[in-house]
């Protein structure tokens, strides 16, 4: 059951995690663990559904892509699911546990979830790119990368007139697919 408790909380973690990133959402909308209104106020500063946005940003100069970065969101199927795993954190009906159909179903739902879970933490974008109608500026938040690419991924978007940015909304994450920067080789001297 423990670990019924510990995907439950990835998934609001994953979820706050999103919603905290944002600078044009109120505090009010950032606040809460239950699934459900997490995933309202999700759609609300988003309206992707369940799409996963890849963002390519390419160098115009070298034309090669820089960068390909993923925004993987926490999925309706995968907030039901979620709700669901709220039923097994109490305690259970004895004849429950002795039932060996029931645990293997409990067993396959959990292994679902992880690899839902873990589906919807690859990705390095903590929300699809933001376009501030104020400034005509749009923004991204980024975790998981390092200093070295965050630094190098700054200065090339700082270039802004050499490079290109092309987003996709995709059903899915594409097949083996994970965010990665191109850092330029390192030469020794």
């Amino acid at each position: 059951m423990y670990s019924a408790l510990e995907l439950r909380a990835g998934i609001e973690a994953r979820m706050q995690e999103y919603l905290e990133a944002q600078n044009h959402i109120s505090n009010k909308m950032k606040k809460g663990w239950q699934i459900a209104h997490l995933g309202k106020n999700i759609e609300k500063a988003f309206k992707t559904g369940d799409k996963v946005a890849e963002i390519k940003i390419y160098d115009n100069e070298q034309r090669v892509p820089i960068a390909i970065l993923y925004y993987t969101p926490i999925t309706s199927e995968l907030r039901s699911d979620a709700q669901r795993l709220g039923g097994y954190l109490h305690a259970l009906d004895a004849e429950l546990i002795s039932n060996n159909t029931w645990w293997n179903e409990f067993r396959q739902l959990l292994k679902k979830i992880e690899k839902q879970l873990h589906e919807a933490a690859s990705g390095v974008l903590l929300g699809p790119p933001i376009m501030q109608k104020s400034t005509n500026h749009s923004t991204m938040s980024i975790s998981g990368i390092s200093d070295r690419e965050l630094k190098y991924l700054n200065r090339k978007m700082a270039e802004n007139a050499h490079v290109t940015i092309k987003v996709d909304y995709l059903d899915g994450l594409p097949n083996n697919a994970n965010s990665h920067i191109f850092l330029p080789k390192l030469t020794s001297t």
